[in-house]
């Protein structure tokens, strides 16, 4: 097709130059002082409009550009603008309109406003996109029979496990799709996918950087069974693993690869723990092991250095048999009496209370009688009981005497109408000691302690029947830890320096000065023809074809093989351990030498691109060669330097190491420990206490309360008899 060609005319009258530059489509005049139009600067294209730098979505001679924020044109490339619609640049920068084109082996549906139309997948920027209806989709997809997953930018997901909007678990293979109708090993694991692309066996997935449980096609929670180990799941499906955890009251402890401890003790913060057969740890229960008694409190811990009830466990947590529990319990020794403390201290040269009645110790912690003195107050401690005397009046050795709530005996004071002298004692009638009794009747409650006497009771010896679970021990058999290689990406190291920036400036060149005037002189220039060279560029285009799916079946061999007809595995070489395992289950088993299929290589599908036509190369001519009359200058043009910014200083971040990406092998299953049987489980009756005699009181008579009447002094207190 022939392209317009403008020339520029230079005019005698006018004051300055102009120039010529071309567009992608066109040929436009550029104002030297104020740019205008299609510029290509160092090799991009720009659209200046009134000297500024257009973006955005540009109209030009009938065709539609897009130019990026930094004003750079668009060009062999997608985009996708802010209402989803989806548009393709051709390599001269227009927008494909009202026609159908092939990219990248893929055909596409463009109407009059350059929108593409209809249903297909894109590349942008090295990510897979699913337009429908000429928009970008999102979620889950289907496309030609197969399930796609498509985050909120449209980006397509791939070799990661997802759950569909259903909660049904799902793979998304390296091109997409999620897998189906077929088995697939996916970082070592076996998973079998159906026609709806679900999983049916149950397996473990490694998805959101943790193990997660996939049974009847969803993530399973709570507490699972797998190959004879507990474990518990989240909510979310994550599996608890190096931590504790409490439910229903039990604490439990998970391994590093998530299953529970069982059997066996745990120590954590210092504290140990022993682990039932269900993964529960022993809680307000004795534990037996290695022939020593442990004791383990409410919060699960050993207990140590303590008493339960009446039995003691050492620092070791191991029960001492034998040992006597210390109580509080008074001594006699001789005619004197001292109170021994559990933990053998006793108390001097102070008071002490002991079941609710008060007692003296002197400073050899001797209980004290009678009267004593302390602090130039009397006391009086009962000489048979030493319990100290309280609140009332009280007689002694033939005199009354008054003591306070805290047992202060008074002295020289009324109490009541009654006087006591400086000694406490009663003074009958301070003036006379003779007085007329004044009887007042009074009813007293009495009680009366029950009678009893002292029996011996014999005590048979204590004990209980233990069953003691066969013992065995865990040794690592030929179970190699499952593991696989994974590529772990490190992010780049870096730090921030100040840069300094010199002066911002740029170069105006100044056309040459002159004008033009009638003069003696015939003018100092002349007119000389330039020819110019077409103005093309070559357009590069891509191979045409198709992507087709080759199904690869499995690679496989038959071997010879001695088969378990019980369990299925192979005997060669331990046939009697094979047996004996399955006789000490009391099973009985039949064998025999079958052929057997061995897959070397899993079936697989594979996208293959078939070319239908090969890349080409073609050259489009954007302006035919012209030749333009152009001013010889007399006096050459000069430059000068302006500063537009002046120097200044800047942090910068300077990368030490570039990011990059290793291969570490990630443990799926560390190796592990099968039980190993030394003695079978047995009986064993346990003497836990031996047989003895314990004196015991008989009660005769109940205590007994009765009521009486009496006549009682009402000035001296005496009782009528």
């Amino acid at each position: 097709m022939k392209r317009k060609i403008v020339y520029g005319i230079f005019a005698a009258t006018l004051i300055g130059t102009a120039v010529l530059t071309v567009t992608p489509s066109t040929a436009q005049t550029v104002d030297a002082a104020v740019k205008t139009g299609w510029v290509k600067e160092s090799g991009k294209w720009y659209f200046y409009k009134d000297g500024a730098k257009a973006t955005g979505w540009q109209e030009w001679d009938g065709k539609r550009y897009y130019l990026n924020s930094d004003g750079t044109m668009k060009a062999n490339e997608w985009m996708i603008d802010a209402d989803g619609s989806i548009y393709y640049f051709r390599s001269w920068g227009g927008a494909y309109k009202s026609c159908n084109v092939v990219i990248n082996g893929r055909s596409y549906t463009f109407g009059a406003d350059s929108k593409m139309q209809g249903s297909q997948w894109i590349v942008k920027g090295g990510n897979w996109y699913l337009t429908k209806d000429g928009k970008i989709a999102t979620g889950w997809q289907e496309w030609q029979g197969s399930k796609y997953y498509l985050n909120s930018d449209g980006t397509m997901r791939s070799n990661e496990w997802r759950l569909d909007d259903s909660g049904k678990i799902r793979y998304l293979c390296s091109w997409g799709g999620a897998y189906k109708n077929r088995s697939a090993k996916i970082n070592g694991r076996s998973y079998t996918f159906n026609n709806n692309a679900d999983v049916t066996n149950t397996q473990w997935i490694a998805m959101d950087g943790t193990w997660k449980l996939a049974k009847d096609g969803r993530i399973s929670t709570g507490w699972q069974t797998w190959e004879n180990n507990l474990y518990y799941l989240n909510s979310d499906g994550s599996m608890k693993a190096n931590e504790a955890f409490t439910d229903g009251g039990k604490l439990y402890f998970f391994r590093s690869w998530g299953g529970a401890y069982k059997n066996c003790w745990y120590t954590s913060n210092g504290k140990k723990y022993y682990l039932h057969d269900n993964s529960a740890a022993y809680q307000n229960e004795w534990l037996k092991a290695d022939g020593k008694w442990y004791y383990f409190q409410s919060d699960s811990t050993m207990a140590t250095n303590t008493w339960i009830d009446n039995y003691y466990v050492d620092a070791s947590g191991v029960w001492i048999p034998n040992k006597e529990k210390p109580t509080d319990k008074w001594i006699t020794s001789g005619n004197r009496k001292w109170y021994r403390h559990a933990d053998g201290s006793y108390t001097k040269n102070d008071w002490e209370v002991i079941d609710g009645k008060y007692y003296r110790f002197d400073k050899d912690g001797w209980m004290v009688t009678g009267w004593k003195k302390i602090n130039d107050i009397w006391y009086y401690m009962d000489k048979t009981t030493g319990e100290r005397y309280g609140k009332g009046w009280h007689w002694i050795d033939g005199n009354c005497y008054y003591m306070n709530a805290n047992g202060e005996m008074a002295a020289d004071t009324w109490i009541d109408g009654y006087y006591v002298d400086a000694s406490g004692k009663w003074i009958k009638d301070p003036k006379n000691e003779e007085h007329t009794h004044k009887w007042v009747e009074e009813t007293k409650t009495v009680n009366h302690p029950e009678e009893s006497h002292i029996e011996i009771k014999h005590h048979d010896a204590v004990t209980h029947t233990v069953n003691h679970d066969e013992e065995f021990h865990y040794e690592t058999v030929n179970h190699p830890e499952e593991s696989h290689m994974e590529t772990v990406h490190h992010d780049e190291e870096y730090h921030y320096e100040t840069v300094h920036h010199p002066a911002v400036t740029h170069t105006v060149d100044h056309a040459e000065e002159f004008h033009y005037e009638t003069v003696t002189h015939p003018e100092e220039s002349h007119m000389e023809t330039i020819h110019h060279d077409e103005i093309g560029h070559t357009v590069h285009h891509e191979a045409e074809g198709y992507y087709n799916t080759i199904h690869h079946d499995e690679v496989s061999h038959e071997e010879l093989h001695t088969v378990c007809g019980l369990c299925g595995a192979f005997m060669e070489g331990n046939i009697d351990a094979h047996i004996e395992y399955h006789a000490e289950r009391g099973e009985s088993i039949s064998y025999a030498n079958k052929v057997v299929k061995i897959v070397d290589k899993e079936a697989y599908d594979e996208q293959v691109w078939v070319e239908t036509k090969a890349a080409w190369d073609e050259w489009v001519v954007d302006q035919e060669a012209w030749d333009e009359q152009v001013k010889v200058v007399d006096k050459e043009a000069w430059t000068e330097t302006i500063v537009d910014k002046e120097a200044w200083d800047e942090q910068v971040k300077v990368v030490d190491k570039e990011a990059w990406s290793e291969q570490v092998k990630v443990v799926d299953k560390a190796a592990w420990s099968e039980k190993v049987v030394d003695k079978a489980a047995w009986t064993e009756t346990i003497v836990d206490k031996e047989a003895w005699d314990e004196e015991v009181k008989v009660v005769d008579k109940e205590a007994w309360t009765e009521t009486i009447k009496q006549k009682v002094c009402s000035i001296c207190g005496k009782v009528q008899n």
